[in-house]
């Protein structure tokens, strides 16, 4: 059985549809139903049903408000890199394997190849870099899952969502047990502020 953190949300959501088509039992849970930023209140909940396995799809984004606010950065941080860890370690005193959704927003730019290694770019926009993926677009590439952050708090500039969920991965990397999944500009059928598709169709050049 698996115990689905932030199920209310849009990725939650996704998740929580994705468990239902496969027919796997979950318990699904949002702030409202259990406060799980408390370490006690969700180690006595793992402990008493005893999950397979934990999801992690709880988090904030930022929007504007982020920056004009210091109230929305702190629950900004607290939803996506605070609680991250306190799941980390109430899995980690229960023997619970887990899985963390963080974000692709941790990276920025393309890795271009260049005298038989690579080179990271950050910025994709300058006219020299414009022209040579015009002309060999064959030499950028996207990041793999092993290559390091390199938009954070500690290698700025970055948004400030992604450098919450950067930090977070930091923390992460002292706990086993754990999978870290990134999405990045997600793709849904259902019209939705969150979803690719529907941001570019509201913009009035595509």
């Amino acid at each position: 059985m698996v115990v689905l953190l932030g199920a209310s949300g849009y990725i939650g959501q996704a998740f929580a549809s994705e468990l239902l088509n496969r027919q796997i039992e979950f318990v699904p849970l949002s702030r409202l139903s259990l406060d799980y930023t408390r370490l006690d209140t969700l180690f006595s909940f793992i402990r008493r049903v005893r999950p397979t396995f934990v999801i992690n799809a709880a988090g904030r984004v930022a929007g504007p408000e982020a920056e004009k606010s210091e109230a929305a950065r702190s629950r900004i941080v607290q939803a996506n890199t605070l609680l991250p860890q306190t799941v980390a370690r109430v899995c980690w005193l229960t023997r619970t394997p887990w899985a963390h959704v963080s974000s692709g927003s941790i990276y920025t730019g393309a890795r271009i190849a260049e005298n038989g290694g690579f080179r990271l770019e950050r910025d994709l926009d300058t006219p020299e870099t414009v022209d040579l993926f015009e002309k060999h677009p064959e030499r950028f590439q996207g990041f793999t899952e092993d290559d390091e952050p390199n938009a954070t708090f500690r290698n700025p500039p970055c948004n400030f969502y992604g450098g919450t969920k950067a930090f977070a991965e930091e923390v992460l990397k002292r706990f086993d047990q754990h999978y870290l999944w990134r999405p990045g500009c997600i793709l849904d059928r259902v019209a939705h502020p969150r979803n690719f598709l529907s941001a570019v169709q509201e913009q009035s050049n595509v």
